[in-house]
């Protein structure tokens, strides 16, 4: 029989790595699945049909996809806080694109692993499989899920990315002890929100959400939207700038976001600026959409139209974007 892994060796490893927090878990079904599908039949997910389909069910436990697996790993990721009126979410402006780093750097750690368990098996990730890694974050007591959905730690706050590593053999001890909540009867991230978002406290309708609308929503944003999106060309911080668990974490490093730079960019130019951060989640003619919106609100719809008459011609999803502007 194979000797357990060492936690202390696991964490070492890893913060040696470079990942902010660790969380180690024995394989069980997650407890806020129950939750999840709630939130689904809601239809909170929006367009993102991926988190209703057939691999909707493999998140009630993670040996659904690796059925060898005996521990999973939770890692924190962290990446600079944002600045302020900052257009382009914090998360990525990391680079490389934390969905490579991750388990790049995971791999490395089930290798330095395998140099005392030469059978042990891995499957590192970082949103690429169905994994509740939320869940997962705060049954490990890394940290507990907010208000606002996002995992937070009392000394770190939440400005980080999540992934993991499944492995074959047993642990010597777990730190499967539920995180406790923090947030108290504080409600800053739900006041905060500038379209609503939120249902309630620990329910976001993603159909609402800033993020989902510039990231994930593939099709012509509702008008209604457009005062919200001011300042917002790829994603949103701000129910975790108003956290008080991040006031600790602010940056003060200027960022000056120019949407006819983005507009001017073709196709080829446009994927390679973007290969290796996470603004390749976007497709060109989203870019368009979502850079179109900003030209507006940075100098008005007449003097956008005049512009973009000398300009190549946009794409079939940011001309109705533009129409829809026209309302």
């Amino acid at each position: 029989m194979a000797s357990l892994l060492s936690q202390l060796s696991i964490r070492t490893l890893c913060k040696d790595a470079g990942f902010s927090l660790v969380g180690c878990l024995p394989i069980k079904p997650i407890s806020s699945y129950d939750h999840y599908r709630s939130w689904i039949s809601n239809q909170y997910h929006g367009s993102m049909t991926y988190l209703a389909d057939h691999r909707a069910d493999k998140r009630v436990s993670i040996q659904t996809l690796f059925p060898l697996a005996e521990t999973l790993l939770v890692v924190a990721w962290p990446y600079r806080p944002p600045s302020p009126n900052q257009a382009i979410a914090a998360y990525a402006h990391t680079t490389p694109d934390y969905h490579k780093v991750i388990p790049n750097k995971l791999s490395q750690v089930l290798e330095e692993l395998k140099v005392h368990h030469p059978d042990l098996q891995g499957w590192p990730f970082a949103d690429i499989f169905p994994v509740l890694e939320r869940g997962y974050a705060a049954e490990s007591g890394m940290g507990w899920v907010g208000k606002n959905t996002c995992v937070i730690d009392r000394k770190q706050g939440s400005y980080f990315t999540l992934g993991g590593m499944a492995l074959s053999i047993p642990m010597d001890h777990y730190t499967d002890t539920q995180s406790k909540n923090y947030c108290g009867s504080c409600s800053a991230c739900i006041s905060a929100c500038p379209t609503q978002a939120f249902v309630s406290p620990y329910v976001l309708d993603a159909r609402k959400c800033i993020s989902y609308l510039t990231i994930e929503y593939r099709g012509i944003i509702e008008k209604s939207f457009f005062p919200a999106l001011k300042g917002h060309f790829f994603g949103c911080d701000i129910c975790q700038q108003v956290c008080p668990w991040n006031k600790k974490h602010v940056s003060n490093e200027p960022e000056s976001f120019d949407a006819k730079q983005w507009l001017t960019l073709t196709r080829r130019e446009f994927n390679e600026a973007v290969k290796d951060t996470a603004l390749n989640r976007l497709r060109y003619n989203m870019m368009q959409r979502n850079a179109l919106i900003q030209l507006v609100h940075s100098i008005g719809l007449s003097e956008s139209i005049k512009w973009l008459e000398s300009e190549k011609p946009l794409t079939d999803l940011a001309q109705a974007q533009l129409q829809e502007l026209l309302k």
